[in-house]
């Protein structure tokens, strides 16, 4: 054992592992034991481990078959061994850099990198016995095609994770911070160590035929080896077939299956959860597919060939577990596939529809160019004319208020979208190219979007495009709320400027799953948890909800006051006032709850906090105060909050009675209730009852008195964002009467 482990090779092999390792130690995100750092040492430690064993094999002498299993065991300790490195380096950074939950990542350590050792050393034996000559070559060579599998898999089917036996797990080329150790990558990891002991088997098995020319003797020295290799090969072979129900692998007969709907319009296949999309909703649906889709033909100058399939998934988790991102919705233009999640059809779907049809500008591989400023600017400039509840030129306006420097350089560089907030990045690519294409036109973008050279087809220097760009957004008028905005917005931190991401992700995950299992009291305790490893925003409106719903008011109020008065993280607590608005209100401290509420109300950032603030201030001037707030601040069932409403006559209890039975999709009832009221003094809360009312006259189907309650609607819209959605709304009545 020892002659193995004192060799130039094995020393070497640890050199490098440390120099990888304290390289990585600089580097965020990779600076602590997690995935990150476990995924790229499993990389490296199997590739090197592989070469290890073929340095070792060409050094012994081997006359046995009993001396072959007994130098895969020793070497399977030296590989084993070499692991033991990195960890020690990157656990002594821990004194340096945070690490939330080294438990966690010792296990991802684990399973991604021990299984990877040693599948790499069983293919290198397997290598070192069948090939006489150009061994490390055959090894380097089989090695890169396993991680190949990696982008094939990717690029050729509608999943974005992909296990992988030398990766382990792939998550995919989008980012989301949630990732759990599953059951699934037990499994696989499991079925990895099955397949490095086949390979040995019939590394050994290989080596016994070239010794042992005579077939009975060949039998009688390769009984052990032939009965393991009859034993694992069918398992693996069972395991690739079953591949999807397992979840190693997501096909899209797989999902299709799985979801249960499929509904086809003129251009997209629609696959859907059959079990949330009833009749009516899934004719909505469609209509909105084809609503969105003619509307970008005629903006993009494209008619596509093809079809578009669209995948709707019921919730974040399921589109995880089905095809790989949970909280990211994506687009594979390559096969005209668009996947997203149920809650994100109305404000996401335009946007993945756009990078679906731009392929079409495309021929490249992947139908998408390098710059992803031209890939995500097109979508957001033609599919999110709001951006934060802002339009979208004064969004970059509030960002450049809030500090943020824009490199024209960067405009166009592979690698400037990622060097900012991505709320910060989508907003300025998608502004700057919604400019070049209302200045010079769609066609001309196109030719860039293609491949083109900027400016030869612009014919100006990019500094100069974005100075006259960096100039109409200087046209913007700000006030002073908007500077409070614009910190809210986009002083944010990148990933890779956070401490312990996935962990506190994957904690207030969990807190977000409690609250909705109305588990408040161990919500509570989760939310805390996060909060010591680090104070997220997240995780203290959480806190603060959790409270809430356990009715401990003065807690809570006592809380949100002293999160708010922290100015390191007080700009992105701003919805936190109308958390401590409801904390007063429910102490009886009306003119305190009036105060946060109307404060709230005059930052004007997003229609749910205007709504939602407006319609509180109005329940506080109400004759059915008390009865307003029982239902206004308690959780409760349905058919609970109906009847105790049912039972109140303030218009402001019509509406919320209006609000349930819409959720219920009982309409004709919704309709009756809103047409029996106004608020003529109240433009903001007449804004709503408008677009409620008009968004029943559609679901019914009476589309001409849902054109005239849009139309009324935008001349009481409250700001420009609820004006341009509600436009929507009435371009989509009008084109479903066509």
């Amino acid at each position: 054992m020892m002659n193995l482990i004192c060799t130039r090779a094995f020393y070497f092999s640890v050199v490098v592992l440390v120099l990888l390792s304290i390289i990585l130690t600089r580097i965020p995100l990779f600076n602590y034991l997690g995935f990150e750092f476990s995924f790229v040492i499993a990389l490296s430690a199997g590739y090197i481990s592989g070469l290890l064993m073929l340095a070792l094999w060409r050094r012994q002498s081997i006359q046995k078959k009993n001396d072959v299993w007994r130098f895969i065991l020793h070497t399977s300790i030296a590989v084993l061994a070499l692991l033991l490195f990195p960890v020690l380096i990157i656990a002594a950074n821990a004194l340096i850099v945070k690490n939330c939950s080294f438990g966690d990542g010792i296990l991802f350590y684990a399973l991604l990198a021990i299984p990877t050792v040693l599948f790499s050393e069983s293919l290198a034996a397997l290598v070192a016995v069948a090939l006489e000559r150009w061994k490390k070559s055959g090894f380097t060579f089989l090695y890169l095609l396993i991680l190949l599998h990696i982008p094939f898999v990717v690029y050729s089917s509608p999943q974005n994770f992909v296990y992988n036996p030398i990766a382990g797990f792939f998550p995919g080329f989008s980012y989301d911070e949630t990732m759990h150790l599953s059951r699934t990558l037990w499994l696989y990891r499991a079925t990895t160590l099955m397949a490095a002991l086949a390979f040995f088997s019939i590394s050994v098995w290989i080596w016994s035929t070239k010794k042992n020319r005579k077939v009975s003797e060949l039998q009688q020295n390769t009984i052990a080896e032939s009965i393991l290799i009859a034993l694992i090969v069918p398992f693996l072979v069972m395991m690739f077939v079953f591949s999807d129900r397992l979840g190693f692998s997501s096909s899209e007969s797989s999902i299709e299956q799985k979801l249960g709907g499929f509904h086809r319009t003129p251009h997209v296949d629609i696959i859907y959860p059959s079990n949330i999309y009833k009749a009516d909703a899934v004719e909505r649906l469609a209509e909105l597919h084809e609503f969105y889709y003619q509307q970008l033909c005629a903006q993009m100058h494209v008619a596509p060939s093809w079809r578009l399939t669209s995948f709707i998934y019921e919730s974040p988790a399921q589109k995880g577990k089905l095809m790989g991102t949970v909280q990211t919705d994506i687009t594979k233009p390559w096969l005209h596939q668009i996947h997203i999640n149920a809650a994100d059809v109305r404000v996401g779907l335009k946007h993945e529809m756009t990078h679906a049809l731009a392929a079409e500008w495309n021929t490249s591989l992947l139908h998408v160019p390098m710059n992803s400023n031209l890939v995500e600017g097109i979508a957001v400039a033609l599919g999110d004319d709001v951006w934060f509840g802002e339009p979208l030129d004064h969004a970059v306006a509030l960002i450049q208020a809030s500090g943020i420097h824009i490199s024209p350089e960067s405009m166009f560089s592979n690698t400037g979208f990622f060097q900012s907030y991505s709320g910060v990045s989508y907003a300025i690519a998608g502004s700057f190219c919604k400019y070049l294409v209302d200045t010079y036109g769609i066609d001309t973008f196109a030719k860039v979007y293609a491949g083109g050279n900027v400016s030869k087809i612009y014919q100006h220097d990019i500094s100069l495009l974005v100075a006259e760009w960096q100039k109409k957004i200087q046209q913007q008028t700000l006030t002073k709320n908007d500077s409070v905005k614009a910190a809210f917005y986009f002083k944010r931190s990148s990933i890779f400027q956070k401490d312990c991401a996935r962990v506190i992700a994957n904690q207030n995950d969990e807190t977000k799953s409690l609250l909705a299992q109305h588990e408040y009291q161990k919500a509570l305790a989760s939310a805390e948890r996060s909060l010591r490893l680090s104070k997220t925003a997240e995780a203290i409106f959480q806190k603060s909800s959790a409270l809430c719903e356990l009715q401990q008011y003065s807690e809570t109020a006592a809380f949100c006051r002293e999160q708010l008065s922290d100015s390191s993280i007080s700009p992105m607590l701003l919805p936190l006032h109308m958390r401590l608005g409801d904390a007063y209100w429910a102490l009886d401290s009306t003119a305190k709850a009036k105060s946060e509420y109307q404060y709230v109300a005059s930052l004007g950032f997003g229609q749910w906090y205007v709504e939602v603030s407006s319609v509180r201030l109005e329940a506080l001037s109400s004759d059915e105060e008390h009865a307003l707030r029982t239902v206004m601040l308690l959780t409760m069932e349905d058919t609970a909050r109906i009847n105790r409403l049912s039972r109140l006559h303030a218009p402001l209890a019509r509406y919320f009675l209006a609000q349930e039975y819409f959720k219920q999709r009982r309409y004709a009832e919704a309709g009756k209730l809103l047409e029996s009221f106004s608020w003529t003094a109240h433009p903001a809360l007449e804004y709503f009852r408008l677009q409620l009312l008009g968004k029943t006259y559609f679901d019914i189907q009476e589309l001409k008195q849902a054109q005239r309650t849009f139309s009324a609607a935008k001349t009481v819209a409250p700001t420009e964002p609820f004006r341009i959605e509600t436009n929507e709304w009435f371009e989509r009545s009008a084109f479903s009467q066509r």
